[in-house]
């Protein structure tokens, strides 16, 4: 996804440096700031803070507190942590509305020269800038009216990164996916899943979702592929099940911890 943010920004603005400024502030700046180490820091505390912990979040805090004390773990979460791997994240999981968004600000130099114009990056987050510097409001909103900037949504980094008809096992949006969803796919290939039902997660409220793989003279459902890798590859689901022909059912299952994916 972070190649794919490049090549968006690489359309609208060409220069090497623009590239490099947000490599900088992105990824070289939350490395500084040990976001990972940090981030994990401020969960155990608000954790810490609650009176009852339930079962799921006691899990939670005795969880952090392995991870923190491992340092090659949290060298890893260091470098693999970052703002805009973030951003990515909190749309997924909370349904964020995340934007990165740079523009040009002007800065003042000695009276009698031009002022410099240097390209700002930010991250805005339901309509608010997430500042990163000491000092800044934290949770100011952002005034679209006040300058030209370029926005490009989380959103659709995530859809474009998912949302295809692929289904080769070497597709690397399907190698990421855990063993029963990879085998799911080969099934697909092979032509022999008629349906496919999903149930989601409780949160979201909804009910079953299912997507016809065969279409007639048993022809793939472009479409409906489509849709079933953006619902698996984002984990927007519990587990689910593919009718084969013939009547069996093959389950599969988002959670790498599934007895199915070991």
């Amino acid at each position: 996804m972070w190649l794919k943010y490049l090549e968006e920004l690489r359309k609208v603005s060409p220069s090497a440096a623009i590239l490099q400024g947000a490599h900088d502030y992105y990824i070289k700046k939350a490395y500084d700031d040990r976001l990972g180490y940090n981030s994990l820091i401020d969960l155990e505390k608000q954790l810490k803070e609650k009176k009852d912990l339930n079962t799921e979040e006691q899990a939670t805090l005795a969880a952090l507190k392995g991870i923190l004390d491992d340092k090659l773990l949290m060298h890893s979460l260091n470098r693999d942590i970052n703002y805009f791997s973030l951003g990515i994240t909190e749309h997924v999981i909370y349904g964020t509305n995340v934007q990165y968004a740079y523009f040009y600000e002007s800065q003042s130099q000695d009276i009698g020269k031009s002022a410099s114009e240097n390209p700002v990056f930010i991250v805005i987050k339901n309509g608010q800038v997430e500042a990163h510097e000491n000092g800044k409001d934290p949770k100011a909103d952002f005034d679209y009216t006040q300058r030209t900037c370029v926005l490009i949504p989380a959103s659709k980094l995530v859809y474009e990164t998912f949302y295809d008809c692929n289904i080769s096992q070497n597709a690397f949006n399907i190698q990421i996916m855990e063993k029963s969803e990879r085998e799911l796919f080969r099934l697909i290939k092979e032509k022999r899943v008629q349906e496919i039902i999903l149930n989601p997660l409780p949160e979201r409220g909804e009910k079953s979702l299912s997507f016809m793989m065969l279409e007639n003279h048993d022809k793939l459902s472009i479409d409906n592929i489509k849709k079933l890798k953006y619902q698996l590859g984002t984990k927007q689901y519990i587990d689910g099940r593919a009718i084969l022909k013939g009547g069996k059912n093959f389950t599969f299952n988002s959670d790498p911890n599934s007895e199915i994916n070991s």
